[in-house]
């Protein structure tokens, strides 16, 4: 078996194209997430240009946030998908109580990203089911009948806890906070502590990412056949990646690969999670400026041993592949 993954170099956004051939010579593609909008196009044409059968066997919507799930309404309309697996919030709440919740309330940065949220999955999942494409919602245990793939994260009681806590009006203002916080320039304050070569848990640990939307994402086990694990996070952050960790901890413990959640911030990882993670390599989509990725994500990530590479550092998309030959025009890139 041969396989190859993909990170498209798509700024603070995900996309993410896995190519596995099983031993029989068969070849499947799967899309984790597709960035913006206008990403979409860029996932179509690595997909003509790298893989052999120019289609898209499972495409993977971790979250409905624009930088993840835009790219995918070109896709679906451009491009044959034979499966989505995608979540479907009004199987589990009553959406139309969260959009009067938030609209009795000011709207604020993260309201307002709530609302689109919800709207862009809403609308996704009507394009779905009119083209007649099998879809289902990836929830913990979730496995693909010919790709080894395996969810393991969120599962429906903690999803629903999550989107439940989108009527929380007192939350959605805390997160706000906590945006309004991440817009100022803390990164003197990191690189002070980066260069006297201290201990990274108090800059790691301080706060977590508390947002429902973002930990609410889809985390997917990729285990080929030769024993390795390769874990995909998108935007989760510590509650969720620990829910996971405390379930599965073998799938999760020392990791060969790492997708570094939500572009390498240092809210959605913490020293105990790193450390359990210990991944060989660390990939990293972000634009590089400031907090994406983080350098106290970056040296703690180094620090248990990992090789860690950015589309930011290469500008460029960056691939991880194995049994595969080498692409023509791609070469080696400097890890951190």
């Amino acid at each position: 078996m041969a396989y190859e993954i993909e990170m498209l170099n798509v700024g603070n956004a995900d996309a993410i194209i896995l190519r596995y051939i099983n031993p029989n010579g068969t070849e499947y593609v799967v899309v984790i997430d597709a960035g913006n909008k206008n990403d979409g196009i860029k996932v179509a044409e690595q997909i003509k240009a790298f893989t052999t059968q120019k289609f898209i066997d499972l495409a993977i919507c971790s979250h409905p946030d624009s930088d993840h799930i835009g790219g995918f309404f070109y896709l679906i309309e451009n491009m044959r998908i034979d499966e989505f697996w995608i979540h479907d919030p009004a199987n589990h709440v009553d959406v139309s109580e969260i959009r009067k919740s938030i609209s009795e309330a000011r709207l604020t940065k993260s309201m307002g990203k709530i609302t689109e949220s919800i709207d862009n999955n809403i609308n996704l999942l009507e394009i779905i089911r009119k083209k007649g494409i099998t879809h289902k919602e990836p929830f913990t245990g979730l496995k693909h009948e010919h790709i080894p793939l395996t969810i393991l994260g969120p599962s429906i009681p903690f999803y629903e806890s999550l989107i439940k806590n989108f009527r929380d009006v007192k939350q959605l203002f805390e997160e706000e906070r906590i945006l309004e916080y991440d817009d100022k320039d803390e990164y003197g304050l990191l690189w002070q502590i980066l260069n006297e070569d201290e201990s990274l848990s108090d800059v790691l640990d301080e706060d977590d990412d508390k947002s429902s939307e973002n930990n609410s994402s889809t985390i997917i086990a990729f285990h080929p056949d030769n024993g390795k694990k390769y874990l995909f996070t998108a935007d989760t952050g510590p509650m969720a990646l620990q829910e996971v960790v405390d379930l599965e901890p073998i799938w999760t413990k020392d990791l060969d690969w790492l997708d570094v959640p939500h572009h390498g911030s240092k809210k959605n990882l913490n020293s105990s999670l790193i450390k359990h993670f210990s991944p060989k390599v660390a990939f990293v989509s972000g634009k590089g400026k400031r907090k994406y990725p983080s350098m106290a994500v970056v040296n703690a990530l180094k620090k248990v041993g990992a090789l860690v590479y950015s589309t930011a550092k290469s500008e460029c998309n960056i691939v991880h592949r194995n049994g595969l030959e080498s692409r023509k025009g791609y070469g080696n890139i400097e890890n951190y």
